[in-house]
């Protein structure tokens, strides 16, 4: 939904950018968003993580176990690239 809306999450800032004319679009979807407009969110990335694009229903829908179980496997593989980056230099 970002891309389409000409939306990013900006690590250094921890905060959603948006176009004006992207947030004036999702303002008049939920007038609740206007509160959100210059929040940090340090967590985003892990939230990514988690939910990612899965819902509460679906064929695709995963559980807490299975969300879990992909957070640690997701953390180990970026121990193991960063221990292979460091091995080659």
């Amino acid at each position: 939904m970002m891309k389409e809306l000409d939306c990013a999450y900006n690590e250094t800032m921890k905060m959603i950018e948006a176009t004006e004319d992207a947030f004036q679009l999702v303002v008049k979807n939920d007038p609740n968003v206007q509160l959100m407009r210059y929040k940090t969110w340090p967590h985003y990335p892990k939230w990514i993580d988690i939910f990612g694009k899965d819902r509460a229903t679906g064929e695709v829908a995963e559980d807490l176990m299975e969300a879990v179980n992909d957070l640690f496997e997701n953390q180990d593989k970026q121990q193991e690239d960063k221990l292979a980056e460091d091995l080659n230099g």
